[in-house]
């Protein structure tokens, strides 16, 4: 059984690996040595610099020695829902789905899990193969239309350092970090409060991702142009590629295409598909030298413990 505790680590003071000896300050705290402590895991960590020296707080999942299990409560982790295997799939067959952004990728996953052996389609190329085609614009100025900065496998945020917070409470929010942990994230981004995994990180991520879900059954189509779909009696019984290829699935469609699909919903919408107008932000970017923004948030150089400050404004 774990016992729930609350750390509060002064980050001018604590060593830059602070996360990898945080048991040694949890016994500190706690009155007893580091070998009676059992195993500790970091459910949550942020920084308060709203005084003049920044504060690292910590909640901490303990296994506490038996003296001290009455003093601290229970550690109980928050419910989340299962992904439940549905047979209905080995009836109607695989499901289709366009695109492998986010939503495709995790629409993909979820119904792998659930043993619906899902066929992903994308009108980009595979992750390595983009970076090449992306690589060679910068040099040449020549543009892949079919696989960019915005089109291929990971979708447009693929070249972003993918921050992962949210302001959503959905159950399955914890599925997704778990899910790129596994796929070789850094551990942290399950603990942080705004976590991001890095561009770097995300590029060998998503290819980890794909194989997941092929060893759960789904199949993957790169370069493959979703041009239209198949309309019957009002339901949509598979999709149709730019080379005319028509691909028939009695177990529905998922169009997760993103900011590649923009042809393919016109054409839909015309066609007669009902539709909603979504709200969207607009930002504009400011640029500040690093040091200047630790210097307002920390009130002084950053700390070895701490990361590059960051602000936001709404």
């Amino acid at each position: 059984m774990k016992s729930e505790i609350q750390l509060a680590l002064n980050a001018a003071v604590v060593p830059r690996d602070v996360d990898s000896v945080i048991s040694r300050y949890a016994a500190k705290k706690l009155g007893i040595k580091c070998e009676e402590l059992g195993k500790t895991q970091i459910i949550n960590k942020s920084v308060d610099s709203r005084k003049r020296t920044p504060v690292i707080n910590y909640k901490l999942a303990v296994e506490l020695p038996e003296k001290l299990r009455n003093k601290y409560p229970q550690y109980l982790p928050k419910n989340q829902k299962e992904l439940l295997a549905i047979d209905v799939w080995q009836k109607n067959g695989s499901p289709i789905i366009v695109g492998t952004g986010p939503a495709g990728l995790f629409a993909a996953l979820s119904l792998a899990a659930a043993g619906a052996k899902p066929l992903i389609l994308d009108r980009g190329c595979e992750v390595d193969e983009r970076v090449k085609k992306h690589e060679m614009f910068l040099n040449t100025r020549e543009l892949d239309t079919e696989s960019n900065l915005l089109i291929g496998e990971g979708g447009a945020g693929t070249f972003s350092d993918g921050k992962l917070y949210t302001g959503t409470k959905s159950p399955f929010a914890r599925m997704v970090i778990d899910e790129f942990i596994k796929s070789g994230c850094p551990e942290e981004i399950g603990y942080l409060s705004r976590p991001h995994i890095g561009s770097d990180k995300l590029k060998e991520a998503i290819p980890n991702l794909r194989k997941r879900i092929i060893s759960l059954g789904g199949k993957f189509r790169f370069n493959a142009n979703v041009v239209d779909i198949i309309n019957e009696n009002g339901c949509c019984r598979g999709v149709v590629l730019s080379n005319g290829e028509k691909i028939i699935s009695n177990a529905g469609v998922i169009l997760a295409c993103g900011l590649g699909g923009r042809d393919l919903i016109r054409r839909l919408t015309a066609n007669g598909a009902g539709y909603e107008i979504k709200s969207f932000q607009l930002g504009c970017r400011i640029e500040h030298p690093q040091e200047f923004i630790d210097l307002k948030q920390y009130k002084m150089s950053r700390p070895a413990a701490l990361g590059a400050a960051e602000y936001h404004i709404v």
